[in-house]
């Protein structure tokens, strides 16, 4: 009797562990760059946020230079 017929099964079964290996490797990868997204996500927002920040804070030191650079008869 011949033992042939077992190579197509251990290549199919090798196929299929290497299939799985690499669906989940895949779905690791996915799922870290899907936290990353997340994370710039949250960056942008923060940014934004400093950006207001500071278009506030320089509009009030223009306003506050420009009322000490008159002087007193213009107050």
């Amino acid at each position: 009797m011949s033992v042939l017929w077992v190579v197509p099964l251990f290549v199919l079964t090798a196929g299929a562990v290497l299939t799985a290996a690499t669906l989940r490797k895949s779905t690791l990868e996915a799922t870290a760059l899907r936290d990353e997204c997340a994370q710039l996500s949250e960056l942008r927002s923060a940014l934004l946020e400093l950006r207001l920040e500071a278009d506030t804070t320089r509009s009030a030191f223009v306003d506050m230079r420009s009322r000490s650079g008159r002087s007193a008869p213009d107050r």
